[in-house]
């Protein structure tokens, strides 16, 4: 009783807390039993939104498996941004040091607003990151200095939150572009293929070259906005001769791409998109909808009690 008494009847209350926010219960009735939930929608929405909901985790578990049981390559892309961490060390004393300034600055502004005070902390960060090498050390240092003089405590807390927070984005980042990216795609050889299969990149003709397109819609806009040349989104690449569509492959398609291969005009591998099983994210979303509920309404309410 006396562990009881402490701090797990705080956390006993702060349950009963978060259950008192919730919606009224109501009652499904599934195989003529009740099932008292909470929820907003009818169990058919109930299941779609939880549904969608484990999308996303399931999927980042299948590309964690894949990456584990057949490419074991893709694991050292994805803990990259723990081997690299002087970057990630330097990015956050940039970051440090312009909410340092940011506080300095923000005073003798006619607007206080956080809005303002993150452009601020966004345009010094930059500002900083793109300075001389020696320059911006010394202006680091001093700055740093200068915050654990004002309060020791919180600046050592904000350095380790924000570098282990830089860390984790950029695994989560590559977990769902390059390491998703190579982990749902396959080579086959061109004898191989057969139709339904889908092409991971769509394949091009310019004048006699064959190509392929393998950069996402987002991978080009990065380009357009690197180079300065916003044409490379939206300029015809050629004639289009197989797709990502999710038809697949034809059998005409094969053929083409047999034809190609025997002209030297292809390499003898085909990337194809790995299937991705949804029925595990169904079932989860079923589950959780005959148990806990709506998981969007429970979030929301959660959300809404932490902010106010």
């Amino acid at each position: 009783m006396g562990a009881w008494a402490g701090g797990d009847v705080k956390l006993f209350t702060a349950l009963a807390a978060l259950l008192c926010i919730y919606p009224p219960l109501i009652n499904y009735q599934i195989l003529n039993y009740q099932m008292p939930v909470y929820a907003n929608y009818p169990f058919p929405f109930t299941l779609i939104i939880n549904s969608i909901l484990s999308m996303l985790p399931f999927l980042l578990i299948y590309v964690l498996y894949i990456a584990v049981k057949y490419k074991p390559h893709l694991l050292g892309e994805l803990v990259s941004p723990v081997k690299n961490y002087r970057k990630n060390i330097i990015l956050t004393l940039v970051i440090t040091s312009a909410v340092t300034l940011t506080i300095f600055i923000v005073p003798y502004l006619p607007f206080q607003v956080i809005l303002i005070s993150l452009i601020l902390i966004y345009l010094i960060s930059f500002v900083i990151s793109k300075l001389p090498e020696s320059f911006k050390l010394v202006l680091i240092a001093v700055v740093t200095v200068y915050a654990l003089y004002q309060n020791i405590e919180v600046t050592i807390t904000g350095i380790v939150v924000l570098f282990l927070s830089l860390s984790f984005v950029q695994i989560i980042r590559k977990l769902l572009t390059k390491v998703s990216k190579e982990a749902l795609q396959d080579d086959y050889k061109i004898n191989e293929l057969k139709e339904g299969m889908i092409p991971a990149h769509n394949l091009y003709q310019s004048g006699d070259k064959i190509y392929y397109d393998d950069k996402s819609f987002f991978e080009k806009i990065k380009e357009a906005i690197k180079t300065g040349d916003i044409s490379k989104i939206s300029t015809s690449r050629g004639k289009l001769l197989i797709s990502t569509f999710a038809a697949g492959l034809k059998e005409e398609d094969i053929e083409l791409l047999n034809k190609l291969f025997r002209e030297d005009k292809i390499p003898d591998t085909f990337k194809v998109k790995k299937g991705v099983p949804f029925a595990p994210s169904i079932l989860i979303g079923l589950v959780i909808s005959l148990l806990i509920g709506d998981l969007a309404t429970i979030f929301l309410n959660i959300l809404n009690w932490i902010l106010y």
